[in-house]
């Protein structure tokens, strides 16, 4: 960090010595861009493009700098800027691709697979670009052809963990739970201290109805991350699928309320635990029913008069 500050000091003798010379504000730019000062980055760029209009990188790395300041829309039409100038900019239609895929609009996915095909096309042995080309067909419900691009972007990269669990969702959408269960075991043979892979094999369990082992998942997944809302919430509903046994309805009203305590804000919490007592009373009713009709049966067979 200390050499970019040194690197910041220098460009500004540069720019003293020769104030229009663009590439000095480049620099200085990526510089402060490095050091996460991106909004005098972008001013940087500005005055480079200024000075050179036709300068591809400065609009390039605006663009990257304005998606950090989370101004994806502006960010994009300077990736375009660039596109429109030179088509074959490799670089540009990855990063234009990645930032339709944040807007999480459906009408972007379908662009953002454009802009990663182009990727693709100019230079096709790239994980990332395979990897997020999956993610947009994810988003679009075209699961097995992301199910087909988080292959590819193995057969790149065999030692990723995100890329098995985004290929576990994706099966587990099309209800191929054993090799969803797969692709997440994989995960975390690769990464054994994330709690995603855990929490997801956890979902695949729930909807695949085993709800025993989905608890086992979220159990796993709360042990690395005490602070996730979503597995104490999806434990609850695991545990109150399985209502046949009066601590279990316990645990599960034990796991809404944490998950309240995370996110106060979430309705669904309230519910899912009003839905658990409501079995509960319904589980204690019928037990109390039960006992006082088998009580009821013996004290009428003792009561009755022996003939």
């Amino acid at each position: 960090m200390k050499n970019f500050e040194k690197a910041i000091k220098f460009l500004k003798f540069g720019i003293q010595g020769d104030p229009n010379f663009s590439s000095y504000y480049e620099l200085k730019g990526l510089a402060l861009d490095y050091l996460k000062q991106y909004r005098q980055a972008v001013e940087c760029f500005d005055t480079a493009i200024e000075l050179d209009p036709q300068y591809l990188s400065a609009y390039y790395h605006k663009g990257n700098a304005l998606n950090m300041l989370k101004q994806h829309e502006e960010a994009i039409e300077c990736y375009d800027l660039v596109i429109e100038m030179s088509p074959q900019y490799l670089d540009v239609y990855f990063n234009k691709g990645s930032t339709l895929n944040l807007l999480n609009l459906l009408n972007r996915y379908q662009q953002a697979i454009e802009c990663f095909n182009k990727a693709i096309e100019l230079k096709p042995q790239v994980f990332a670009t395979h990897f997020n080309k999956g993610i947009a067909l994810n988003e679009l419900g075209k699961y097995r052809a992301a199910s087909q691009c988080f292959d590819e972007a193995i057969d790149l990269n065999t030692r990723d963990s995100h890329v098995y669990i985004k290929k576990g969702n994706a099966l587990k959408k099309l209800e191929l739970f054993l090799q969803a269960i797969e692709c997440f075991d994989k995960a975390i043979e690769l990464n054994s201290q994330d709690f995603a892979p855990y929490f997801n094999k956890g979902n695949a369990m729930y909807e695949w109805e085993q709800y025993q082992q989905a608890i086992e998942c979220f159990d796993y997944s709360i042990e690395l991350n005490s602070r996730d809302f979503a597995s104490y919430f999806n434990k609850g509903n695991a545990l109150g699928k399985m209502l046949d046994k009066l601590e279990q309805s316990q645990q599960a009203n034990e796991c809404f309320e944490k998950a309240k305590e995370l996110n106060p804000q979430d309705f669904a919490s309230y519910f899912n635990k009003g839905n658990v007592l409501n079995k509960q009373e319904k589980y204690q009713q019928e037990t109390h029913w039960t006992l006082w009709n088998t009580i009821n049966k013996q004290v009428d067979v003792l009561m009755k008069p022996s003939n």
